[in-house]
């Protein structure tokens, strides 16, 4: 007979094949819900585009040219063009901008909430450890655009945002700051024209000129306006830019430089556009009808 020798007891733990099945199941039903949303949340994204590019160029692009390229007269007749395409097309400002604005945030949302919930289920009881600053994987949603050490070639670090609010990445950050910026942008040339004359149709650039120069609150509210619409533009710029390279898995070093290369171009053009519109102000019309709205929609507002 074979001789029997004792051996270690270890222990076995039964349970290990049905919780590994238990979670190989919830990864599934995740990847089943937060599919579809991230494809609704990015069409969304690209159906606001398309206007977000027409405004862009009517207001941005088309403005910040030299006037012995494009008179004040050719502005304004691109300006009008632009918005007739989403004022006038039947349901396109209603589907292809509010309706694909709200879908864009909803979904995105909900994508976040679905995480961090997956996340707590997963997570077990381990003493937390500062995650590293430094980051090789240019992947990872935490660096963003990479920052300016990426920009130096010294390599990817943690954004700020992603150190002291883990699990929140540059890219969210940005839209959740650019919502007020858009809402407060809206009311301005939207709703606040709306409610004192019923609509917005006298809106023109003449009334960015007023929005930039006529405030309850004189030269402060003033800056304040200036500095919040430049925002508005940046964090549009770097959300937009930022999403679509996430989107289309644009991920390198040349890629994030390109990035930023637009981002800086676009808020160097709505700067141009800007300063152009506060020095056009005393060449308008200070008594007229159109004043008279202009100052009152100007006036209408918080700042």
């Amino acid at each position: 007979m074979t001789e029997l020798t004792p051996v270690a007891p270890f222990p076995v733990d039964i349970e290990s094949e049905p919780k590994q099945a238990a979670q190989h199941n919830t990864k599934d039903k995740l990847r089943k819900v937060l599919t579809p949303l991230a494809a609704v949340q990015k069409y969304s994204a690209y159906t606001f585009g398309v206007f977000l590019g027409i405004h862009a160029c009517s207001v941005i692009v088309v403005p910040s040219l030299p006037e012995f390229v494009a008179s004040p007269q050719a502005k304004q007749e691109v300006f009008e063009m632009a918005r007739a395409v989403y004022h006038h097309i039947p349901g396109y400002e209603a589907i292809g901008v509010v309706g694909a604005a709200l879908v864009h945030v909803i979904s995105g949302v909900a994508i976040r909430i679905i995480r961090q919930q997956f996340k707590r289920k997963k997570a077990h009881p381990q003493p937390r450890h500062p995650s590293p600053d430094v980051v090789k994987d240019e992947t990872s949603g935490d660096i963003g655009l990479g920052g300016l050490t990426a920009l130096l070639g010294m390599g990817y670090r943690r954004s700020i945002i992603s150190r002291y609010v883990p699990g929140l990445s540059p890219l969210a950050f940005s839209g959740y700051v650019l919502l007020p910026l858009a809402l407060y942008h809206v009311a301005k040339f939207r709703l606040l024209p709306a409610s004192v004359d019923g609509d917005s149709a006298l809106v023109s650039l003449d009334y960015i000129s007023y929005y930039l120069n006529v405030s309850r609150w004189g030269k402060w509210g003033n800056t304040i306006n200036t500095w919040l619409l430049l925002a508005l533009v940046w964090t549009m710029a770097y959300h937009s830019v930022s999403g679509w390279l996430r989107f289309n898995h644009k991920y390198s070093l040349s890629w994030k430089k390109a990035g930023y290369a637009v981002i800086g171009t676009v808020t160097t053009l709505a700067a141009v556009a800007v300063m152009g519109f506060k020095d056009r102000f005393h060449l308008l019309d200070k008594a007229g009808f159109m004043a008279r709205s202009f100052t009152k929609y100007a006036k209408a507002a918080l700042w």
